[in-house]
């Protein structure tokens, strides 16, 4: 199964989500990533047979945010829970960053990055230069259907800033992404 296809075909398919990825590209310099669950949800609606997503939220990697943004009448932009650039136009929302911004000051990349997501289904981007789906981790867990911890000190960090435990935040996102026939390992330690 060629994943680069999958999601190269969502992207032809989503209208909002050209439309983030050309506000994305006015206001940034060098390579564009798409990550999260725009990536994930997508090869996994397609490898299992399951609903197609709906999405209200796009997360993008970039070489470098441009410093004087250019947005559209009508959005807003604030700095996201990472020190990112969130752009919010309706019940539209655009998270931008750099690779510098997740932790990774010692070697910003886009395979460090993979390295310091929470979950190992999160552990995946697509490359739009390329047109290419990284991240063997996060593809193995979405075909084995199996979500674990890839990143517990990323995890941590994140549960304590938003006040919930790590179980209440997979068990959040399990049933936000419709993956409940997914297995959960759930050894935190």
């Amino acid at each position: 199964m060629n994943y680069s296809i999958i999601i190269k075909k969502a992207i032809e398919e989503d209208g909002e989500f050209q439309r983030a990825l050309k506000i994305v590209q006015r206001n940034s310099d060098g390579k564009i990533w798409v990550a999260g669950s725009f990536v994930f949800r997508n090869l996994a609606s397609a490898i299992h047979n399951l609903p197609k997503p709906v999405f209200k939220d796009y997360d993008f990697i970039v070489e470098k945010i441009n410093k004087k943004l250019e947005v559209e009448q009508g959005m807003n932009f604030t700095l996201n829970t990472f020190g990112g650039v969130k752009i919010v136009n309706g019940s539209i929302t655009i998270d931008v960053w750099e690779p510098k911004d997740v932790y990774l000051a010692t070697d910003p990349s886009i395979e460090n990055y993979l390295k310091t997501v929470s979950l190992n289904i999160q552990s995946i981007a697509y490359s739009i230069e390329n047109n290419k789906v990284l991240g063997e981790i996060g593809l193995d867990a979405i075909t084995n259907k199996k979500i674990a911890i890839n990143n517990l000190n990323k995890l941590k960090y994140y549960t304590n800033k938003k006040g919930i435990t790590i179980e209440n935040y997979i068990d959040q996102k399990v049933k936000n992404w419709g993956f409940e026939d997914f297995f959960i390992d759930r050894n935190y330690v």
